[in-house]
Order: C-alpha cells, then structure tokens, then sequence
C-alpha cells in the first residue's frame, strides 16, 4: 500500500485497538523498522501504527464529486491554500482525472 491510500482498520484485539476498529484513514508512511504503517484516522486525526493485515484498502479513488476529490487531496497533505486557489479549470481537470484508472494507479505509485 502507498502513502495517500485510504483504509479501514480491522481485527484488532487489544482493548485499545479495538477501539479503532471500523475507523478509516489515510496511510501517510511505512515503518520498516516497525514494519507498519502510519495511519491518520479520519476522526480526531490521531495517527497509529498498524500491520498490513489489519488494513483494509477502501476503493474510493474514484470520486463520486469535486468535494469528495478535494477532501483526498487534503488528507494527503495538499496544502488548503493551494486547493482554494485552484481555478474551477483545474479542478474539473483534476476530478476528470481521478476517473481514469491508469492515472490513480500512476499517482499512487508516484506517492508511494
């Protein structure tokens, strides 16, 4: 999985973790010195170390409106200053974009 990818966090079994089952997120990096990844949780924007196995990859790349598209680029880090200033142009290029399989893949494995 790359950084930018949302998931759902799933089978965990400590009583903390348990907690965070159901919860989805966004990957921002991978461990390997604790060979997991660093997840930023939607609600509250708490990060957490979780194992591949517990990650569920989500299949929304493909959004359903701009807002949705929007609302991706800022859980990857695009800053909010950028993103209001994009003209409307660009942002119907953008969500156009994100309708074309080989280029989420492409994007994906440019941020991974």
């Amino acid at each position: 999985m790359n950084s930018g990818t949302r998931v759902e966090i799933h089978g965990l079994q400590s009583e903390e973790g348990q907690k965070l089952n159901g919860s989805q997120g966004t990957i921002s990096h991978f461990s390997t010195e604790r060979g997991r990844y660093a997840v930023r949780c939607d609600k509250g924007g708490d990060s957490c170390m979780i194992k591949e196995e517990n990650l569920k990859p989500l299949d929304d790349d493909i959004f359903e409106g701009e807002d949705a598209m929007l609302e991706q680029l800022k859980r990857m880090g695009m800053p909010e200053k950028m993103l209001a200033n994009l003209t409307p142009s660009q942002k119907k290029t953008m969500f156009e974009m994100t309708k074309r399989r080989d280029i989420v893949d492409k994007a994906r494995k440019a941020v991974g």
